[in-house]
């Protein structure tokens, strides 16, 4: 009988493992998901569309716009590499450093100032 419960504990669990990376997955493919977390973005084969060029950059092409998962997106700005760590709420940085956002509230990061230039 012992045997007959770890079978049943572990085909419980691994339903229920199953079932909420499931639920995950299925969060990330929504356009809510993506706006609330941001997007990054490693190829430009990935992106749905991409409009005019505006400019390059180190070789790469800077677009004026971009189409992620339905999303349109705005260039924005270039930002270091590093700043993948803190994508935010409705932007998509494209490498090798592009940032782009979307909705009302985005704003682009501006770089702050020294502390030397503001003690002048």
């Amino acid at each position: 009988m012992d045997i007959l419960y770890c079978i049943l504990i572990t085909a419980t669990l691994g339903v229920l493992l199953h079932w909420g990376v499931m639920i995950q997955l299925e969060r990330r493919r929504r356009p809510e998901y993506l706006r609330r977390y941001g997007v990054i973005v490693r190829r430009v084969e990935a992106l749905e569309a991409t409009g005019e060029v505006v400019g390059t950059c180190i070789g790469f092409p800077i677009f004026g716009s971009v189409r992620f998962k339905g999303m349109e997106y705005e260039f924005a700005g270039i930002v270091p590499t590093r700043y993948q760590g803190r994508i935010g709420e409705n932007e998509l940085y494209l490498e090798p450093g592009f940032l782009y956002t979307t909705g009302a509230g985005s704003v682009a990061p501006t770089r702050p100032e020294s502390s030397e230039r503001t003690r002048r």
